[in-house]
């Protein structure tokens, strides 16, 4: 969600995938349909006034906000 003053906006809704090891995954999509966005979440890239409010991001069984810097490198 995005944060200004006391009002949210969802930016992104009901974004699911999973890969297994080796698999690549390519999202396309027109301009401004949130794939930077979803890149960005991924990587805890979000700028501050993005909250994430539900959900996970796993990256091998494992909650990648919960990954120290070195974890995420591997």
């Amino acid at each position: 969600r995005h944060v200004s003053g006391s009002a949210t906006t969802p930016i992104l809704s009901e974004v699911s995938f999973e890969l297994g090891r080796g698999e690549i995954l390519g999202i396309i999509g027109e301009s401004g349909a949130g794939k930077s966005t979803v890149g960005n979440a991924i990587l805890g890239l979000l700028s501050p006034e993005f909250q994430q409010t539900s959900g996970t991001i796993e990256f091998d069984g494992k909650a990648i906000d919960g990954m120290t810097a070195d974890e995420r490198q591997t």
